[in-house]
Order: structure tokens, then sequence, then C-alpha cells
């Protein structure tokens, strides 16, 4: 995993809890789900080298390093971290609110058990757990500090999404359960304590929604400007605007060993019989405006002469009035 990379193991509650909603309006299931795929889309369409792992709180089945006969149940390790995909989009399509409420703290361990056991020896900018629930389910406060230490210790972040602000809970406080108070605080203190941050749903959507371009480091390329046979300049020059262009389609055909890809190229006139021309009766060319330049094996030899077999560089041909 490179170093300006990011790990992030995603947390989905899908316990009954998750089934309440505005009347008329998506249920906290619905949306936190849509903040997952969104998520995980962001990265896609950027394509972005982050790996993601998803976690189920409340699955029917429980698959997970973590479980014995009675701890960590109905927590299911959906995807591990992993570069994401459209098949990862499938899998979270498919999950469904169940009857099974689940600890979101057993949770938790289980999402940094994932993301430290797959990145312990490996090199990243950033490692994070985003906990997406309402927090109605049971919990159990009693490990608090070891989490708390834990996370600090690994250098991971926490990030939580629910339909109230966990940190300000204010006009939403008599709307929510005792329990969702109770676990409002006790999260907020892990919060504070490994500078996590909490988003509500409707905070969060708007900002995912916007996707990023792919991140580039520019590479400059370097050269002489050559003024006549005495001057050379060192030059570095960068491309300002670059189009974005889909990937090829060979990167995307179905495998098949018994017959593999091949790319076969064929060069016709442009005229009303689309004549078949042999590529070495072709000659490069370059655009300039609407007129085609030939750039022929002569022209690159005398150029090349020039620059006194340097190979590379921009040259000054000559001067011409502004008129021109």
């Amino acid at each position: 995993m490179a170093a300006n990379k990011e790990a992030v193991a995603i947390i989905l509650d899908v316990g009954p809890h998750m089934n309440q909603g505005p009347p008329n309006g998506p249920t906290d299931l619905e949306e936190a789900k849509t903040c997952a795929e969104l998520m995980i889309q962001r990265r896609i369409f950027s394509d972005s080298k982050d790996e993601v792992a998803v976690v189920i709180c409340g699955s029917q089945r429980t698959n997970n390093s973590l479980s014995s006969d009675d701890e960590y149940q109905h927590i299911d390790v959906l995807c591990g971290l992993q570069p994401v995909s459209f098949d990862m989009l499938d899998k979270l399509s498919d999950v469904k609110a169940t009857q099974h409420v689940c600890d979101f703290v057993d949770a938790i361990v289980v999402a940094l058990d994932v993301i430290v056991d797959k990145t312990k020896n490996l090199k990243c900018g950033s490692r994070r757990v985003v906990l997406l629930s309402n927090l109605g389910g049971t919990f159990n406060d009693s490990q608090q500090n070891i989490i708390a230490d834990g996370m600090k210790n690994s250098d991971l972040s926490l990030t939580i999404v629910c339909p109230f602000d966990v940190q300000n809970i204010g006009d939403d406080a008599a709307k929510l359960s005792r329990s969702q108070k109770k676990a409002a605080e006790y999260i907020g203190k892990i919060l504070e304590a490994v500078s996590g941050d909490s988003y509500t749903f409707s905070q969060a959507m708007p900002a995912l929604m916007s996707y990023e371009k792919k991140r580039t480091r520019p590479t400059p390329w370097n050269a002489n400007l050559e003024i006549g046979p005495d001057i050379s300049i060192p030059i570095s020059s960068y491309i300002k605007v670059v189009e974005v262009k889909t990937k090829p389609w060979k990167q995307f055909v179905a495998k098949r060993t018994e017959v593999p890809v091949r790319c076969d190229a064929v060069y016709y006139r442009n005229d009303e019989k689309e004549t078949e021309v042999e590529k070495d009766s072709t000659v490069l060319a370059y655009r300039y405006g609407s007129t085609l330049v030939p750039f022929t094996d002569e022209s690159r030899a005398a150029m090349d002469g020039n620059k006194g077999g340097s190979g590379r560089g921009l040259q000054v041909l000559g001067f011409t009035d502004e008129a021109n």
C-alpha cells in the first residue's frame, strides 16, 4: 500500500433499530447504505488506490476472526480490506435490515482488527474506521479506554455518521431514547480521545456526492530551449490541462486464456472507397489547427543533426512578424 493512501473500514449497522425514519422519508438504514455506497463510488470514479473493508453490524451470519461461542456474534466482514470495486457495491446493495441486535462496540473492535492485521507491515497515509449507525442498539461500555488507547497506539482515527450530531445533541435530545443518549456520550468520549469527527447523514451525503478527480503527481518534461547554435536554456515544462480519458477497452475484456486479446491496426484512405493503405506508406503528422503537418524521417534527422544529437528539446527555428 502506498504511503499516501488510506485504509478505511466501513461499519454498517443493520439491526432492527435502523428501520427508524421520518414519516414518508428514508429509514436510517437507507441513508446509511447511501453514505457507504457514495464513499465507495467516490473512490472508484477517482481511480483511488485506497483500500476499503465493509463490516456489517447485526448481520444474519457471523463471519469474523474474533468470534467465539458467545462473543462478537452477528458481525460479518462482508469485504476484507481491498481496493474498491463494483463487486463491493453489488455486495453492499444486497444488505438488508435484520432482527439481530449487535453491539456496535464489538463491531468497532472487529473493524480495528481487520485494518491492523492487514496493514501492520505496510506503509499507508492514514487508517480510519467509519461507523454508520443511529446508535439505537445495545452496547458494552466497559471497553472505552481500551478502544481509545488501542486506536491512538495504532494511529487510527474514528468517524461517526449518524442521524444526529453525536458531539452536540442539542435539539435532537427530545427525539432520542435513553440508550441513544448514553451511546452518544460514550462514543463522544472516544472521538475526543482519538481526535475523531462526527457528521449527520444530511451533512455527509452532499459532500460525498461531489466526486473527486483522479489524483496525479505532475511530472515535468526536462529539456533545453535552443536558440541558434550557441544558446541553450534548460527548461521544465508541465501540462496545464489534461483530458481525462476512459480506460481502454482491453482492460475490461473478459479473461479467456484460450483466446487471448489481439490488437490489429488497419489503415484506410479518407475517401469514398476507403482504400486500405500499408503502414509503410504512411507518414507521421501533427495537427496544427486544422492543418496536418507531415513529420518525415528526413525531417527528424535534420532536426537531430541541428541539435547536435541531443534527441529532445525545443528549438527556435526563426522569427516572424506579428501580422503573420
